[in-house]
């Protein structure tokens, strides 16, 4: 997994970290086989985008926000740390994870479902090697 800084004036790799399943850290000998130090526990990518984030925030990376996929914007705990260093974020989630409508939560794909179709509105990231994003 990588860290990217982005900006105006471009981007650049910060940091990265090793995401290894579970079998594989409970596996010894294939750890050593490959080349993976004895004391790399497991770590979801989760776990693993927070220590990454933490290093750029202990170093004064300056972040107006924060972006990711569903598999980080899932985690609750992920998004509730970044809500605590009142850090910006806009992570993704998946149609599982639940949010507050009113005095109620829901789930993402209950509230989706009770959209109307002519309500969205297609905006562009910009071009991407498959065409726009």
């Amino acid at each position: 997994m990588f860290l990217a800084y982005a900006s105006r004036q471009g981007h650049a790799l910060l940091d990265c970290a090793l995401s290894v399943p579970q079998a594989w850290t409970n596996d010894r000998e294939r750890c050593e086989r490959a080349g993976i130090p004895e004391k790399q526990p497991f770590a979801t990518k989760p776990q693993l985008a927070r220590q990454i984030l933490q290093r750029a925030f202990d170093a004064k990376v300056p972040a107006a926000w924060v972006t990711g996929d569903s598999v980080y914007g899932d985690d609750r705990r992920l998004r509730v740390w970044l809500e605590e260093r009142a850090q910006a974020y806009v992570l993704a989630v998946s149609g599982k994870v639940y949010v507050w409508r009113g005095w109620r939560q829901h789930q993402v794909k209950t509230v989706l479902a009770t959209l109307p179709p002519d309500g969205w509105t297609r905006l562009s990231a910009g071009a991407g090697t498959k065409g726009l994003r």
